[in-house]
């Protein structure tokens, strides 16, 4: 299932029609109260990341533990998850 709007996705999650991909700022309620929990555990700060939730009320099923397996060899492949020094400016020259 697909769906567009985080509010959406959230819903779905929280009523088991599967595992969402959705930033901890706009589900941190839903968090805190239970009704979803992080399946890879404790969230990584980053800037721009997504976090794969599930009710914390229904056990794992095939297809998200499979989806869950995938993600994580994707995320740890070192080919994908080259990084590279962020460019930055160069200082301007002080006025003399």
């Amino acid at each position: 299932m697909l769906f567009d709007q985080f509010a959406t996705l959230t819903q779905g999650a929280i009523h088991g029609m599967g595992a969402a991909l959705i930033p901890t700022f706009l589900i941190q309620r839903e968090l805190s109260e239970g009704r979803l929990i992080p399946i890879f555990g404790p969230p990584i700060r980053a800037l721009g990341s997504y976090y794969l939730v599930w009710p914390n009320s229904i056990p794992e099923r095939a297809p998200l533990r499979s989806l869950r397996l995938w993600l994580q060899a994707e995320a740890t492949d070192p080919a994908l998850t080259h990084q590279t020094t962020p460019a930055t400016l160069a200082a301007k020259p002080e006025a003399p």
